[in-house]
């Protein structure tokens, strides 16, 4: 597909428009009910390091965008380096949270670097708008190079599609066996994969409305990501010899 999209120009007129989590997250949608979705990934987040100690940690918080995540990690103690592709974003953090760093840098580019190794890297709704192919294969084996033997490596995608697809300009979602086919390869092992908006997903019977609470905790179908909603997967980068 022909394409003009500038990740770099893009993101930077969104985030200088609209610097909420409407910008980052779906215009089409209210600043309320990104609001409420951010809540739902925030209790995602603190499902998946629930027993952690984060004030050991160091974290790496790829597309940092309006420092939702920045913060989580902070509160928490932990020590924080957001990146992001534009100035922005980057600018606008700095001031905001001066205990972390900042820096403006492309992660799918050759010439990116991770200062250090990191216990936590961190790249929520970020991955799929890299459209091209092998940036993403870039930036995958420069995450890699970023995380610490024991660490991980959480992202979002539609894991549950069959095949990858574009669909947007900014947007190329990827399915969970385009992952399975590069990261082990980096020295990743798959250790959660979760639904992220479960309570979005479609009903699976005309009584839903009355048994969906029950369905949510209950039926083993919603354990895995619906195949139009995005998941959460987890991945543990192995130490030598693992």
């Amino acid at each position: 597909m022909p394409s003009s999209y500038d990740p770099k120009q893009y993101w930077q007129k969104r985030l200088s428009s609209n610097f909420d989590l409407r910008g980052v997250g779906y215009r089409r949608f209210s600043t309320s009910y990104n609001n409420w979705m951010y809540r739902l990934k925030r209790e995602k987040l603190e499902e998946v390091l629930a027993g952690s100690d984060p004030r050991s940690m160091e974290v790496l918080d790829i597309g940092c965008g309006t420092g939702f995540f920045v913060r989580w990690y902070l509160e928490r103690g932990a020590r924080v380096l957001g990146v992001d592709i534009t100035d922005v974003s980057v600018e606008k953090l700095r001031t905001e949270f001066p205990a972390a760093e900042f820096v403006v840098a492309d992660v799918g580019d050759a010439t990116f670097q991770a200062p250090r190794a990191f216990d936590i890297v961190n790249m929520w709704d970020v991955v799929y708008h890299i459209v091209d192919d092998e940036r993403f294969r870039q930036a995958m084996a420069n995450i890699a190079g970023a995380t610490k033997p024991g660490g991980l490596f959480l992202l979002t995608d539609n894991f549950g599609d069959t095949e990858d697809r574009r669909a947007a300009e900014h947007v190329r979602k990827r399915c969970m066996a385009t992952y399975e086919a590069l990261l082990p390869e980096m020295g990743f092992k798959l250790e959660k994969l979760l639904p992220l908006f479960d309570r979005l997903n479609r009903p699976i019977s005309r009584w839903d409305n009355l048994l969906a609470r029950f369905y949510y905790g209950h039926d083993k179908r919603l354990a895995q990501p619906a195949r139009d909603n995005l998941g959460l997967a987890v991945w543990c980068r192995q130490t030598a010899g693992s």
